[in-house]
């Protein structure tokens, strides 16, 4: 098998604040590769240098994180984790430098209910959702355990998922890996609804957190509603209550920022038109110049997969040069012999 709204990623949801890389201003590298600052948000795809959004990145001089963590390089990092890169790209070649490529899990944590499907699964109460188009199911990260399929895990495995929440708050993956065997660690990033500061209690998506003794870092004073957070535990989800060891403030997964160009993977969370929608709740706006790839403007809708190409006006909002449409997690039907066109 081949992997929040970013909003409330949990991942999602994965918390990364990108500053502006100069984008649209030519540079030129010390590999001889001129082109434009970019940030690009999606799957990798291949290495051997890394691949994401069919740029081939040298990774040579880049930094590498994952989860805010220093890492030591790209075999750290696997095929369909999401991850995203600052860097330089060259349009006409496609070929990019990477100066900074970071992940961030969605969600890490226990199966609470196995899959009986083989194409979903419960992790700490949340759904999760994999696709054979796009999501790569992996054994490694420390196991001694290999499976090959979702009805392979049990209740009590530690689960690494990468992915996207869509409008709904499900979870699509696109990176599923065993951890342990068995354990009780759980990590969940996403945004507090529901807060009751008399009881110390929150919910992220459908789970209630129970803060009462835990650790608050970045906080000013009580954790208010609409933060995201990082919640660490070290007991076991009851299905009911998860009682937090460490609640972190962080960022959200992506900021934008003015005159930034990005290049974003990922699902349409909430749709008004095509003058006004968002992905991954990036605010979205398209012009009389924008192109569109395998599909065409009316096509998009809430939880349509894209990969958006733009610049970050003043507003926050990016304006989208160019749009692929990608194939639907459930779509299955006869587009294998459909050819590409580039534009």
């Amino acid at each position: 098998m081949m992997k929040t709204s970013f909003k409330s990623i949990t991942a999602i949801v994965l918390s990364f604040a990108l500053s502006a890389c100069g984008g649209g201003v030519s540079v030129a590298s010390n590999d001889g590769i001129t082109g434009t600052g970019i940030t690009t948000a999606g799957r990798v795809t291949g290495f051997g240098s890394i691949w994401v959004n069919g740029i081939k990145f040298n990774v040579d001089e880049a930094t590498f994180s994952r989860d805010g963590i220093t890492s030591s390089g790209q075999s750290e990092f696997s095929i369909g984790e999401y991850v995203v890169i600052k860097g330089l790209v060259d349009k006409t070649t496609q070929l990019g430098i990477a100066e900074d490529v970071s992940f961030i899990d969605l969600i890490d944590g226990t199966v609470t209910t196995a899959s009986t499907d083989n194409s979903t699964i419960e992790i700490l109460g949340q759904l999760v959702k994999t696709d054979t188009n796009t999501t790569l199911i992996d054994d490694r990260g420390g196991s001694t355990n290999t499976f090959a399929n979702l009805t392979d895990l049990v209740i009590g495995n530690i689960i690494e998922v990468s992915g996207i929440r869509d409008s709904t708050g499900l979870i699509r993956a696109t990176s599923i890996k065993l951890k342990e065997s068995i354990g009780s660690k759980n990590e969940l990033k996403g945004t507090i609804s529901n807060i009751d500061t008399s009881t110390k209690t929150f919910m992220i998506e459908s789970i209630l957190i129970d803060y009462g003794n835990a650790k608050l870092e970045g906080f000013n004073t009580e954790p208010k509603n609409g933060q995201f957070v990082e919640v660490n535990s070290s007991t076991e989800y009851d299905g009911h209550i998860l009682i937090a060891k460490k609640v972190e403030l962080e960022d959200e997964f992506m900021t934008t920022v003015k005159g930034t160009e990005l290049e974003v993977e990922g699902i349409v969370t909430r749709f008004i038109s095509i003058l006004d929608f968002e992905i991954n709740g990036i605010p979205v706006r398209t012009t009389t110049n924008t192109k569109y790839k395998d599909g065409i403007s009316t096509d998009i809708k809430l939880n349509t997969q894209l990969e958006i190409n733009g610049v970050v006006d003043n507003n926050g909002i990016l304006v989208a040069e160019k749009i692929e449409l990608k194939k639907d997690d459930d779509d299955d039907d006869d587009d294998d012999d459909d050819d590409d066109d580039d534009d």
